[in-house]
């Protein structure tokens, strides 16, 4: 098995116990501004297309080199969390396939509600069709507030 894929399926594994434990204290941080029916257009204001991007094939050769970053990792449980429903999809191979560059591409950062005045992080998918989400982050962690579908 290559370095690559490798380090991804490592992480995958990581992240699924990361996921279950976020889970739990992910409420103690997250407003009730945010539902699944978020979007960073209608509710922050934000254009996704305005956002810097990366495809999958940059996103899994940074994670390769080993850079562990928060953004990473958030960008590693997005993936993990749409893969079934969207990115599996994208590809004619099985997790953790890398996604041609075609298919969509990765957008993260920091933003703010407008009205709460609470920040997060979020990773977008920008998907080609009509499989774009957004996962919003309680800020500066790994845990997820909200999976919101975004088209």
């Amino acid at each position: 098995m290559n370095r690559l894929l490798f380090a991804l399926l490592a992480l995958s594994l990581v992240i699924g116990a990361l996921l279950y434990t976020s889970q739990l204290e992910a409420a103690a941080g997250c407003g009730p501004e945010l539902t699944n029916e978020t979007t960073l257009l209608y509710d922050f204001g934000i254009s996704p297309a305005g956002l810097p991007g990366r495809s999958d094939q940059q996103f899994l050769d940074e994670l390769s080199a080993f850079n562990n970053s928060l953004e990473l990792q958030q960008i590693a449980i997005t993936r993990s969390l749409i893969w079934n429903g969207i990115l599996a999809y994208r590809t004619e191979g099985q997790f953790p396939t890398i996604i041609p560059a075609g298919a969509g591409s990765w957008r993260s950062a920091e933003v703010t509600h407008p009205t709460a005045n609470r920040r997060y992080d979020v990773v977008h998918w920008r998907d080609i069709d009509d499989g774009s989400f957004s996962i919003f982050f309680r800020k500066n962690t790994t845990d997820v507030c909200v999976v919101s579908y975004e088209n």
